[in-house]
């Protein structure tokens, strides 16, 4: 009976490992511009370098590179770094994030390129 119970233990973890190690985790792409993101799926990772156009509302600004435009959303406290830097060379990073009406980026860090240029 022990080695039955052995065997069948043996059995499942080698079908578990198996099953696990074929698959794909969802959001595992990487963005790297704007038209990507615009055709990407929810939560997969976004890095890109283009420059905030303008303030849209609260937390949400116009993202540009060479490649097209796309809301982003940034948290309050990265608001006023943001707006300084309105126009100059931004790298974010964040994740891509889906509704009904758009395609948005949640952003989780913002690096401005020249922060000499900044207007703060």
């Amino acid at each position: 009976m022990k080695r039955l119970t052995l065997i069948f233990a043996l059995v499942l973890a080698i079908g578990s490992f198996a099953a696990t190690s074929n698959a794909v985790e969802v959001g595992s792409n990487v963005i790297n511009t704007v038209s990507e993101a615009k055709v990407s799926g929810p939560d997969d990772f976004a890095a890109l370098t283009g420059s905030f156009v303008k303030k849209i509302n609260d937390g949400e600004y116009l993202f540009s590179d060479k490649t097209g435009e796309i809301i982003v959303r940034v948290a309050p406290d990265m608001e006023s770094k943001v707006e300084a830097c309105l126009g100059n060379v931004a790298h974010i990073e964040g994740h891509v994030a889906q509704n009904i009406v758009a395609v948005e980026v949640d952003v989780n860090k913002v690096i401005i390129s020249n922060k000499l240029a900044c207007n703060k």
